[in-house]
């Protein structure tokens, strides 16, 4: 640089050659920007795939050498020295590794660096069945804030289930015996009956009373129909009475007066004479005496 300065500076008689001053100045100057450029690590700009320009490349020169990759460039996290975040499992890529410096060393790609983690890293456990989460579909796809696994949240990576605090069954319904493996979406609000309750035998939609000689069991609170009121059916439901259509006093009988609110059990083969009839005249056979009639 100081020898072209010095041509610039040099008295026109001095530069030979012919040449003006001007143009020995042109000269000059475009053979000193010509070797600036060729120093400097920013203008050259031409890191190897898997590496970006180190930070201070502006004030690099390549004075004495060529630029190159080893000189200017730091590794990247998109580096193919680097086993990846796939190679951990619970960790996906951040955006853009190949805008994130490791470093003048591969050692520097680390997952702390260059990886997010996933709902599905295995230090996060937050989707507890018991309580009400379970994990959403492809987990191991969806990124949390940060490598750390606690950046993780239920809100992000589990789906409400049956057993979650926020829902419960309407009455006449019971929570179905699988509730903390059933899924029901983003939040409880998208759990309801129909998907997360089977029906009792007391829902409003069934009443034993509508069917002849029948009245309802006891604790029908506790007995489960099926997973809707459709489901509730007199033999599950009901218990006979001695004037259910089925049952007939036999010969020598008559039909007890308080038939109607007298239970026989759970079904006809329950109910008895002496539960539900009362002797006749002819019971047995039995006839007037002499005289009589």
């Amino acid at each position: 640089k100081l020898q072209f300065l010095y041509l610039i500076g040099m008295p026109l008689g001095r530069r030979g050659g012919g040449m003006s001053g001007g143009m020995w100045r042109a000269v000059a100057v475009a053979a000193l920007v010509q070797v600036a450029v060729g120093q400097n690590c920013q203008v050259w700009n031409a890191c190897n795939p898997g590496f970006m320009l180190k930070i201070n490349a502006n004030a690099l020169a390549c004075v004495g050498a060529a630029c190159n990759t080893a000189l200017c460039c730091d590794f990247t996290c998109s580096n193919a020295g680097w086993a990846g975040c796939a190679a951990t499992t619970g960790f996906n890529d951040k955006p853009g590794l190949n805008a994130i410096s490791c470093g003048a060393n591969i050692a520097g790609c680390t997952v702390t660096a260059c990886c997010d983690a996933t709902c599905e890293n295995t230090v996060w456990t937050g989707c507890v069945a018991a309580n009400g989460f379970l994990p959403k579909v492809s987990i191991n796809t969806i990124m949390c804030a940060t490598s750390a696994p606690t950046s993780c949240t239920p809100a992000l990576c589990c789906d409400s289930n049956c057993a979650n605090a926020g829902f419960a069954c309407d009455p006449g319904f019971v929570a179905k015996a699988t509730q903390t493996a059933i899924s029901c979406g983003p939040t409880s609000a998208f759990c309801n009956n129909a998907r997360c309750c089977d029906a009792t035998c007391d829902n409003g939609g069934f009443d034993c009373n509508a069917y002849a000689g029948q009245i309802a069991k006891a604790g029908q609170a506790g007995i489960t129909c099926g997973v809707s009121v459709a489901d509730c059916t007199p033999n599950a439901c009901c218990d006979v009475k001695c004037s259910h259509p089925g049952y007939t006093c036999p010969p020598g009988y008559t039909d007890k007066a308080t038939q109607n609110s007298v239970t026989c059990g759970a079904t006809v083969a329950d109910c008895t004479p002496a539960a539900c009839c009362d002797v006749n005249c002819a019971f047995g056979g039995w006839v007037c005496g002499a005289g009589f009639e």
